[in-house]
């Protein structure tokens, strides 16, 4: 596997990485829209697997933070070392950017990637309650 910074033709491979993850997704967002506003705003990374895209993860900066936005790997390539690759990838690339710290966010539904996170050294930080919303928003963190 290789990752390499995604560029715009990457970009339908990228949305069909997104919708083929296994998350579900409002109806109305759109991959592909998602996608080219990411290549433009943020560091995006894609994994390649003999040639196919098979997973990304984004990457902002905010003074000192970087940011996971978004972070996904198609569903029959999970729990293979690709995301944690992935992962790994996006830390160094935050501590070559001189970031001290990584944030991210994740429903409370969403336990399998809580407990990655975990596995990866995240803690919770705090917990965000949106009001009509079923699921608590957690902001989880690690330090570089």
């Amino acid at each position: 596997m290789n990752i390499i910074r995604a560029k715009i033709n990457d970009a339908k491979d990228i949305a069909k990485i997104e919708m083929n993850s296994g998350y579900k997704h409002y109806k109305s967002f759109d991959a592909l829209k998602n996608t080219l506003k990411l290549l433009k705003e943020e560091n995006l990374f894609v994994a390649k697997d003999k040639g196919k895209a098979i997973g990304y993860i984004s990457l902002k900066k905010n003074k000192n933070v970087g940011e996971i936005s978004f972070f996904a790997v198609i569903k029959k390539f999970q729990n293979k070392g690709f995301g944690t690759k992935l992962a790994k990838f996006a830390l160094n690339y935050a501590l070559k950017i001189k970031c001290k710290k990584i944030v991210l966010s994740v429903k409370n539904t969403n336990l399998k990637a809580i407990a990655l996170y975990n596995k990866w050294g995240f803690i919770i930080k705090r917990k965000l309650r949106r009001k009509n919303k079923k699921y608590v928003k957690l902001i989880m963190e690690k330090k570089l």
